[in-house]
């Protein structure tokens, strides 16, 4: 049945399914929004978006949205025995985790398989597992030999096994619901008898006469009409066990639970190889008492001693630090932290940036007086702020544009910005040299948040997000994502009035064009193995999309390994309402039905193992010459021609490549090409002439198993009609798999 799993509940009224049910129900939420996937509950008459159904009443109901939608998965009491059919889609990650947890949970009652591999198609699915339930066993459930005796725990304390004890359920939804309203501040205001000063010492010099036009600019900021855009969001904290809103208190010296409707202030700061205190689960209950920082202050890098003393000379209580407030050893905390960041910073009443601070212990800014401020307009001051150690982390950028309000502590002074103006620390507006360009505002305070997208911006703001975010960078590669997941939540699954997901950073709805950018040099150096080649998320440097691609309005999403079952299966036939739909926007490859004839790369509809992507795809070998025709630091310029090549023939085309990788390959070097993008030849009706390549690199094994396996290589622009792409031996390729 394809990508299929079973499942069976046998015997809804035992007392071990009873137990479990309204745990896994409550759980539900927390497993679908840790899976980063866009899912819907039962669609109503207009077919839009509803919220997913997780009750003990209702059951369980969720599908994947638009491209993604497949089967539903249900579970309820009337819906005991059923399968679902993902077809591996996004949600599918969601639907095998929901599952895996409903059988551990009642292993004695949930019977599930199958159709795919247990070690490589639920590979996601059981790391979700492990980072959401750390510590807790978990096996196959339809392989006898791979489940233990008894659930076990490994006890990170003291590294013995012990049984784990099932809680009831509901002692266990009362221990969710009492962390949720507990607040350590329900007493009312309670200061330490403990100092800044006593804690140690800051580099700044908290004088009234320059705090005092800070509290003014932000006393103005919130109360004038004129400024209501400026304002902060209302932070929503799902409750979840083990995961916590956490901020500094600065009144009582120790890390809390934020209160609700809490009122703080985030930090935004590069880390560097500074070795600075964390919280994590063996020091958080010390960090909680009332003075728990004073025993860590000396270690607390100076940036963060800092950003404390300012908020206590500026009359703040929390302060918002992820070091801090993160539990750094919890993958549940983490993976669902990262993912609320969108939250954290647009909630903030005001952030602080260290700018000119290269690592944690350089401090907020030697320069804090208000007449130090040597910036005389706001576009003097971006120049700062683009060339400064900040601007380099990846992780600052959506700190900076999710954030309403930020204070930039910077060599050349302090500065302050909202969604009104840019004021200098003495609180005098900062005039403006000259517009930036249009495109550009998406890469300063609050550009990126909704309210200034708007309902027709959305794949303009996300094409210049990824160009102002692909040049920063991070120390694990792994986090490439993760530093994004700010810009990519803020969406909520919706671009420019359609339902869209993302597809490892890549938009589903225009898929077809955002996987279009192109680096600004080739750098085979800067791959980054964590993601897939075609994705700009697979490459450590910056990217860019040609300038018209935000002003096209119709979009396709062909080559996206989810097409509707419905419309791909009119592509295939060539015919029907989907293919002529389609057809107008973009000619597909089909190896079944043109196998000799041209088109652009299209889903084979095929179920790969992501994040790979199968593709009908219309092939061509042309050759690459030995010499450049220019250079530019360490890449060059080669024409490209057709076979057989004579030497004096005309080029196809140029294309820019690193020299040592060139140097490598044969002096004759035959590379395979794929059309990419392009357009209706508007004097030949029914014609298309190909506006872009893409220069394949074929993987070691390529023609295994019976498909082709490429990585991306580069692309360049060229000027080609179809004819002439097929005279040069352009022929489509079945199964042709980019990694």
């Amino acid at each position: 049945m394809g990508y299929t799993h079973y499942y069976t509940i046998n015997g809804w009224d035992e007392a071990e399914w009873q137990s479990a049910w309204p745990i896994l129900t409550n759980e539900v939420p927390m497993i679908v929004e840790a899976a980063d996937v866009l899912v819907t509950g039962p669609l109503d008459d207009d077919s839009r978006i509803t919220p997913l159904v997780a009750d003990p009443v209702r059951g369980i109901w969720l599908n994947g949205v638009a491209e993604d939608e497949h089967e539903p998965f249900r579970l309820s009491q009337t819906v005991q025995k059923e399968w679902c059919k993902t077809a591996r889609k996004p949600y599918d990650i969601a639907v095998a985790c929901v599952l895996l947890r409903a059988y551990l949970l009642a292993p004695g009652i949930v019977q599930l398989h199958s159709d795919e591999d247990w070690d490589r198609d639920w590979k996601e699915a059981r790391h979700l597992y492990i980072d959401l339930w750390p510590g807790e066993s978990c096996w196959c459930p339809w392989d006898e030999h791979d489940a233990p005796q008894e659930a076990i725990l490994k006890s990170t304390e003291q590294n013995i096994v012990i049984k784990a004890p099932r809680p009831s359920a509901a002692t266990y939804i009362q221990a969710i619901q009492a962390q949720a309203s507990t607040y350590v501040d329900k007493q009312g205001p309670f200061s330490l008898p403990i100092s800044i000063s006593q804690c140690g010492p800051t580099t700044l010099h908290l004088d009234e006469t320059y705090m005092k036009p800070i509290r003014q600019w932000l006393a103005r900021c919130e109360g004038e009409a004129s400024h209501s855009n400026c304002l902060p969001l209302t932070i929503h904290w799902p409750a979840s066990a083990g995961v916590q809103f956490r901020v500094i208190d600065i009144h009582r010296r120790c890390i809390a639970v934020a209160p609700e409707n809490c009122r703080y202030i985030a930090l935004s700061y590069v880390w560097g190889a500074v070795d600075q205190p964390k919280l994590t689960m063996d020091v958080s209950n010390e960090l909680a008492k009332e003075g728990g920082l004073a025993a860590i202050w000396p270690k607390i890098p100076q940036t963060v001693r800092d950003a404390i003393a300012f908020c206590d000379g500026l009359g703040e209580r929390y302060l918002w630090v992820d070091a801090l407030c993160i539990m750094q050893d919890s993958p549940r905390d983490m993976r669902l932290s990262i993912l609320r960041m969108r939250q954290i910073y647009a909630a903030a009443k005001c952030t602080l940036g260290a700018i000119s601070a290269n690592t944690a212990s350089a401090g907020l800014s030697a320069s804090f007086r208000a007449d130090a401020c040597t910036c005389l307009t706001a576009d003097a001051l971006y120049r700062v702020i683009d060339l400064s150690p900040w601007s380099r982390r990846a992780w600052c950028y959506q700190e900076k544009v999710l954030s309403h309000r930020m204070i930039f502590f910077t060599s050349r002074g302090l500065y302050m910005q909202c969604q009104s103006g840019v004021y200098s620390g003495a609180g005098a507006p900062l005039p403006r040299e000259n517009k930036y360009p249009e495109l550009n505002r998406y890469n300063t305070v609050g550009g990126m948040l909704s309210a200034n997208i708007g309902d027709t911006n959305g794949l303009q703001s996300y094409l210049s997000a990824v160009e102002h975010y692909s040049s920063r960078t991070t120390t694990k590669r792994t986090d490439k994502m993760n530093a994004f997941q700010g810009i990519l939540q803020m969406y909520e699954g919706v671009m420019d009035g359609t339902a869209s997901t993302f597809y490892v950073g890549l938009p589903a709805f225009a898929f077809d064009l955002a996987i279009c950018w192109r680096a600004e040099q080739h750098n085979p150096e800067f791959r980054n193995p964590a993601f897939p080649s075609w994705s700009w998320l697979g490459w450590g440097q910056a990217v860019r999309f040609h300038p018209a691609m935000a002003l096209e309005k119709a979009h396709t999403n062909q080559m996206f390994a989810s097409l509707n079952v419905s419309k791909q299966f009119d592509i295939m036939k060539q015919n029907g309402p989907g293919f002529r739909e389609i057809a107008k926007l973009r000619n597909p490859a089909n190896h079944i039905n043109d196998f000799n004839g041209f088109g652009f790369p299209a889903s084979t509809g095929q179920i790969r193992c992501p994040p790979s992507l199968s593709l009908d795809a219309s092939i061509a070998k042309l050759s690459i010459a030995s010499e450049p025709k220019g250079s530019n630091n360490h890449n060059n310029c080669y024409a490209f021609y057709p076979l057989p090549s004579s030497g004096t023939s005309p080029p196809l085309g140029y294309i820019w490549l690193h020299e040592q990788w060139r140097a490598q390959q044969e002096a004759l070097c035959i590379i395979d090409f794929m059309p990419l993008l392009g357009n209706p030849d508007a004097e030949r009706p029914g014609k298309w002439t190909i506006k872009m390549l893409m220069c394949l690199d074929p993987v070691n094994g390529n023609e295994q198993r019976g498909y082709l396996k490429y990585e991306r290589l580069q692309v360049m622009d060229c000027e080609l009609c179809e004819e002439a792409w097929l005279n040069m031996g352009g022929v489509t390729a079945e199964f042709l798999d980019l990694v």
